[in-house]
């Protein structure tokens, strides 16, 4: 099991709710850009989430995004949504939108 006291720090809160918000503008202006017809190259850093098309693909990530969000005002923020076990540190800071632990992959 993970130690978890980090999960109780305000500073990382913030920086990953900050992360978080800055992603899925990120996110939204690409689906702008396909709604709008323009292509639009999908980075590795977007998961694939099941899609098979690129706008579907950006409103998962997208969703995934905006659940990150919900969790960031809860005590579940940063814990694996299967098990409960506090994700690692370093997971979160690069990609605070994860949802589940190691050994519970999606």
């Amino acid at each position: 099991m993970v130690e978890d006291g980090y999960l109780r720090d305000l500073v990382l809160l913030r920086r990953w709710k900050r992360a978080l918000l800055a992603k899925g503008a990120d996110i939204a202006a690409l689906l702008e850009q396909i709604l709008s017809g323009k292509e639009v190259e999908l980075g590795a850093g977007i998961p694939e989430l099941g899609a098979t098309g690129k706008e579907q693909r950006l409103r998962r990530f997208l969703e995934l995004i905006d659940r990150g969000v919900k969790r960031a005002a809860t005590d579940r923020f940063g814990r694996c949504t299967v098990c409960g076990d506090a994700l690692l540190q370093a997971v979160l800071d690069e990609q605070p939108w994860t949802e589940r632990c190691l050994l519970h992959p999606a």
